[in-house]
């Protein structure tokens, strides 16, 4: 980097690549991650997919260090409360169940990708420039282009819902009329759906819109399939919009 004083340039040395989250090459034993790393992560994890999926395999790789070290159930000898207990006592200011979220985020592209939580976790490094440099540096590459492709235009519930159907841009109805009237119909009605169920859930309290809702997302499944209801799922996003 080149600085001017006094009408000369003085040059000093770049900062040297991150590995702040390069854990261990995939199949060996990652290694734990250090809090403030973590915190950093989850505060950046508002800014975009990519870095709630990062967040997510992040959570994936410590739960699963956490476990290795000291069980993963009550009945496992030294367990002291799992990535929950961990996230308390570390780091206070990161959410559980938004963290959770974000790991089960994590793990769908994991599952969608038939990659491991490490791996993902090393695509995703803050600075891409160091990929090159890894052993597997190709295959590295060649996930963080393929996540970019896959998210892009999604948000993170419409990209779980996606990895688990797929989603189709547009019923076959509305794809096949030109004017794309029947889009606007059916964003239409998306709404009004929207709308009508809002209205109804408001005379109810909390436990019962729960239960109604947890119906209703049921029904929906059994009527749409995954891939109707990613769709759905996405008009939504733009009727809300």
């Amino acid at each position: 980097m080149k600085h001017l004083h006094d009408h000369a340039i003085i040059e000093t040395p770049a900062a040297p690549p991150s590995r702040a989250c390069a854990p261990a090459r995939e199949g060996g034993a990652p290694s734990e991650i250090a809090p403030g790393v973590i915190l950093t992560a989850y505060k950046e994890a508002v800014c975009g997919v990519l870095a709630v999926i990062r967040f997510g395999a992040m959570m994936a790789v410590q739960d699963t260090v956490l476990a290795r070290e000291n069980g993963a159930k009550t009945s496992d000898p030294g367990y002291n409360g799992g990535l929950r207990a961990w996230l308390a006592a570390h780091c206070p200011e990161v959410g559980y169940k938004t963290a959770m979220r974000m790991k089960g985020t994590a793990e769908a592209v994991c599952a969608g990708l038939g990659v491991g939580a490490s791996a993902l976790l090393r695509a995703l490094n803050p600075d891409p420039k160091a990929l090159p440099d890894e052993e597997d540096g190709e295959a590295l590459i060649a996930l963080r282009e393929a996540l970019v492709g896959i998210v892009a235009g999604k948000s993170e519930r419409s990209l779980v819902l996606w990895l688990k159907g797929g989603a189709p841009a547009a019923p076959e109805a509305a794809a096949a009329e030109s004017t794309g009237g029947a889009e606007v119909k059916v964003l239409d009605a998306a709404r009004r759906f929207a709308r009508a169920a809002a209205d109804a859930l408001q005379c109810l309290d909390g436990r019962q819109r729960r239960a109604v809702g947890a119906d209703v997302a049921r029904a929906l499944r059994d009527a749409l399939g995954l891939k109707g209801l990613a769709w759905l799922a996405k008009v939504l996003e733009e009727a809300e919009g």
